[in-house]
């Protein structure tokens, strides 16, 4: 079975590097279940079909005008039975001649929604909010092109008119090392957050928890570090010298392999998104809570997660409002699980659960049945 993974992500884009990672877990894990799967991405301003550029953009101009001029072009050349498509905001007439090509050849069109609803993540710059309007206009027709859409929400039985499949973030295991247990420090306490930072990762939540915490005069000293860039970065890193905390929240900048490793090593809890309610979720599927799973390291969130039952020791949900974050209660959670084999109890969970494979199988299943259908309707036509 052929097909086509239009990602449209910026491969060389640190603040993409966690999506890119995603992407690269889902092709390989749906070359596994026995696809040949190809990829169009970006690199900088230019298009890729795998390692063959197939196009160049001068601007964003340019680009916005262009670059489903070139999808075409590819999907005529490979002739897929189905491509998957990671929505790319906003939908708009471009997006749809695409799809009426890819409806003129018979293929099944997949579309990956990570997030939905989004329209409370468009903000900020008035030009992002004439997106959402052509957006709102175009994404109704999407319905007569698109025959299923994959995306994380729950209870969501259709999205643009179009039947759901719901599955939550996977994780290629073998790309995640597991946690050294020996470089636990005893005479502090490490949080680790790592992100493309945004305003609705709800950071600021735990350093407000800090400055109320130091108030106390406590005896355990506690450090946030915060991994990664962000449109949010400066207003966290304002905040921290503001209330007094510069040498308690340590900004380390995008961090990869070996240095991320070290980072993650002298973690005791890692800090997942603490503020989706401020776009409207209240369940979330975050690659990297899967990914602070699979290497061993307990966790917070605030808001419910699809794959961690409400009972799982190694999770701690704080409320999913704009309270500072309780570091106290932080500390008392990992102490009553420190002394479990968390390392090992956390990464067997993580095979059995949180693999790209078993996530897609479901998606591989149900794209089959639709060629199955087409089939059948293109013989009765004969």
């Amino acid at each position: 079975m052929r097909g086509i993974y239009f990602s449209y992500i910026n491969v060389d884009d640190t603040k993409l590097s966690g999506v890119y990672k995603k992407v690269k877990g889902q092709i390989k894990a749906l070359n596994s279940l026995g696809t040949n799967i190809k990829h169009v991405y970006f690199r900088s301003k230019e298009l890729f079909f795998e390692r063959e550029r197939v196009a160049v953009y001068r601007n964003k101009i340019h680009k916005k005008l262009n670059y489903w001029r070139a999808s075409i072009r590819i999907a005529k050349e490979y002739n897929p039975d189905f491509v998957l498509i990671r929505y790319y905001f906003p939908t708009h007439i471009g997006t749809l001649l695409f799809l009426k090509q890819l409806a003129r050849q018979g293929v099944v069109v997949v579309l990956e929604v990570p997030t939905y609803p989004y329209d409370r993540e468009i903000k900020g710059h008035p030009m992002k909010l004439v997106g959402l309007f052509i957006d709102k206009i175009f994404r109704n027709f999407l319905k007569n092109y698109v025959q299923l859409v994959v995306t994380p929400a729950k209870s969501v039985e259709s999205i643009f008119g179009v039947k759901t499949v719901t599955i939550s973030n996977g994780i290629d295991l073998s790309c995640i090392p597991k946690r050294s247990k020996n470089t636990l420090s005893e005479e502090v306490f490490n949080m680790i957050a790592v992100a493309n930072v945004s305003f609705w990762h709800g950071y600021d939540r735990v350093i407000k928890g800090l400055y109320e915490y130091y108030k106390t005069n406590p005896n355990t000293k506690v450090y946030f570090h915060i991994v990664g860039d962000g449109e949010e970065l400066e207003n966290l890193k304002k905040l921290a010298k503001t209330l007094g905390l510069p040498e308690f929240v340590i900004f380390h900048g995008p961090k990869h392999g070996e240095e991320l490793d070290r980072l993650f090593d002298k973690a005791h809890v890692a800090i997942g998104s603490l503020g989706d309610h401020r776009k409207g979720l209240k369940i979330s599927a975050s690659i990297k809570t899967r990914e602070y799973c699979t290497r061993g390291i307990p966790f917070v969130i605030s808001c419910d997660d699809v794959d961690f039952p409400d009972d799982f020791p190694y999770m701690l949900k704080v409320p999913a409002d704009e309270s500072p974050i309780d570091i106290g209660q932080i500390l008392q959670f990992y102490d009553g699980i420190k002394d479990r084999d968390v390392v090992k109890e956390m990464r067997d969970y993580a095979e059995k659960n949180l693999s790209w494979e078993a996530k897609l199988k479901p998606v591989i299943n149900e794209i089959n049945r639709l060629l199955d259908e087409k089939e059948k309707a293109s013989k009765n036509r004969k």
